[in-house]
């Protein structure tokens, strides 16, 4: 999943599915104007850490639950993370690269890992650079500021 404006023709070209937004209705046109948003320090001490644990291991639980209801039912759960940058890449047996996290969760899966899973792939290649790899293919290489324009 990419998101953004203004794409590429190129890009819209390598796509499944293309969707554009327009504006119908917002807030600002009534007046409300623009608020501050909320900066969360990692240095501060955590005083709710050990409640993110338990929230942590809740949704673990239902990822258990909903592969379980899905595997009474015949369907496979399949990794899938729609845009990943990562230096570590995996081959498909296609050819096409995705996150090597995405692969090995396919195998644990005990599924094929394939392109699909892992639509989009970042690889950095320097400070202000990186591959775009799309279907597993490369597609481009952008610097940084040519990154909000892909």
């Amino acid at each position: 999943m990419v998101t953004g404006r203004n794409a590429k023709r190129e890009l819209i070209e390598a796509a499944d599915l293309v969707t554009e937004m327009t504006l119908v209705k917002h807030h600002f046109a009534a007046g409300v104007k623009a608020q501050a948003g909320h900066r969360v320090l990692m240095s501060r001490p955590r005083p709710h850490a050990a409640r993110h644990r338990v929230e942590r291991r809740q949704v673990a639980a239902r990822r258990r639950a909903l592969r379980a209801r899905c595997a009474r039912r015949g369907l496979i759960v399949r990794p899938f993370k729609p845009q990943n940058m990562s230096n570590n890449a995996a081959v498909t047996a296609d050819g096409g690269e995705i996150g090597r996290a995405q692969a090995l969760q396919a195998l644990r899966r005990r599924v094929a890992p394939s392109v699909h899973m892992n639509p989009v792939l970042l690889k950095p290649q320097s400070e202000i650079g990186a591959q775009v790899i799309v279907q597993g293919k490369v597609l481009r290489h952008a610097r940084r500021r040519a990154r909000c324009r892909i």
